[in-house]
């Protein structure tokens, strides 16, 4: 920006140290991926006010995907909120925006009798996540932008795998000490 003689509008990343309750594979928080620490956001929200070439215009966090249930967004939302509030209090700043990621579920497959809760599945609608997000959003801070990344959510059910069994084969299975012990079938698929 210095070099371009530019002002640029730069919205900060933070962990904010949620537990998102997915896959461990999918998860974005609690030091699983990129962010500034949740203690270390003040002064870097701090050291960014003070550079002439930096506009904060907000805060992004994400803290997983293909989440299951509602309270951890309602969590992340209320620690966000407030930090928000301490930003911009100690640093005479008003961001606009607050990117809140995304990691909606969708369901890979419909739940049947009495099987215990997955993160393949999707309890909720959007609308159900938008709700409870969007009453505490307005409650807590009206004029404050919303950004969400739907991802899966709006694209993850658009297609269908067709495939057919080509060819199908048995193979021996060996112990550790290379005893064979079973027949594993085999489908190849295409």
């Amino acid at each position: 920006a210095a070099d371009l003689g530019v002002q640029a509008r730069v919205a900060l990343r933070v962990d904010l140290n949620v537990a998102s309750e997915t896959h461990p594979g999918l998860r974005t928080s609690k030091g699983a991926t990129a962010g500034i620490d949740v203690s270390e956001a003040l002064a870097a929200f701090g050291l960014a006010a003070q550079l002439p070439t930096i506009e904060l215009v907000g805060m992004h966090y994400h803290i997983g995907s293909q989440i299951t249930r509602v309270e951890p967004y309602l969590e992340a939302l209320d620690l966000a909120l407030a930090l928000v509030d301490r930003i911009e209090t100690a640093h005479d700043v008003r961001l606009e925006h607050l990117n809140i990621g995304g990691g909606f579920a969708i369901p890979y497959y419909a739940r049947t009798g009495d099987e215990p809760d997955t993160y393949f599945e999707a309890p909720h609608t959007l609308g159900v996540y938008a709700a409870g997000i969007g009453a505490r959003l307005q409650k807590a801070r009206p004029g404050l932008r919303l950004h969400l990344e739907p991802g899966r959510a709006i694209a993850g059910n658009t297609a269908f795998l067709v495939r057919r069994v080509e060819a199908e084969k048995t193979k021996m299975v060996a112990a550790e000490d290379g005893r064979p012990v079973a027949l594993l079938h085999l489908e190849e698929k295409y």
